[in-house]
C-alpha cells in the first residue's frame, strides 16, 4: 500500500472523489465506482484510484459527513474557495474576513492577510491522502 502526498493526487480526482461522496450521500445509488469513472471523469482515473481516494477523504472526515453541512462551515468553506480562486488575480481587491472573524473583539483579527488556510472549523487530520 503506497502512501502519497497530497500534492501528488490531481486535484480533479479528489474532485471527483468528493462529487461521488456528496452524490452517495443525499441519493444512495447503486452504481458501481467504473461508472463515476467512466461517466464523470471520462476514464481519465481507475477505479481503484477513484476508491482509494474517496476513501482516504472519509478517513480525514472519520467518516462524518453531517457536521459539514453546518451553516459555519459551508461558510467558511466558500471563504476559503474564494481567496483560493483569487490566490492567482493579483488585481483583486483585498478581500474581507469571514463574519466568525469580522465579530470578534480581538485585536488579532483585525490583521486579515489575504491567503489560503484550513477552516477554522475544520479539524486537522492525520490521515494519510490517497493513490493519484
Amino acid at each position: 500500500h503506497q502512501m502519497l502526498h497530497i500534492d501528488s493526487v490531481p486535484p480533479e480526482l479528489i474532485i471527483l472523489a468528493a462529487l461521488v461522496i456528496a452524490v452517495k450521500f443525499i441519493e444512495d445509488p447503486q452504481q458501481p465506482t467504473q461508472y463515476y469513472c467512466d461517466a464523470w471523469g471520462h476514464g481519465t482515473w481507475s477505479h481503484d484510484q477513484l476508491n482509494a481516494t474517496e476513501r482516504c477523504i472519509m478517513e480525514s472526515l472519520n467518516y462524518r459527513i453531517m457536521p459539514l453541512c453546518d451553516e459555519d462551515c459551508l461558510s467558511d468553506a466558500m471563504v476559503d474557495m474564494q481567496l483560493a480562486g483569487r490566490q492567482l488575480d493579483w488585481d483583486t481587491p483585498p478581500v474581507s474576513p469571514p463574519d466568525s472573524l469580522a465579530s470578534s473583539s480581538s485585536n488579532i483579527d483585525r490583521n486579515f492577510v489575504l491567503g489560503h488556510c484550513r477552516s477554522k472549523t475544520m479539524m486537522p487530520s492525520t490521515a494519510a491522502v490517497g493513490l493519484g
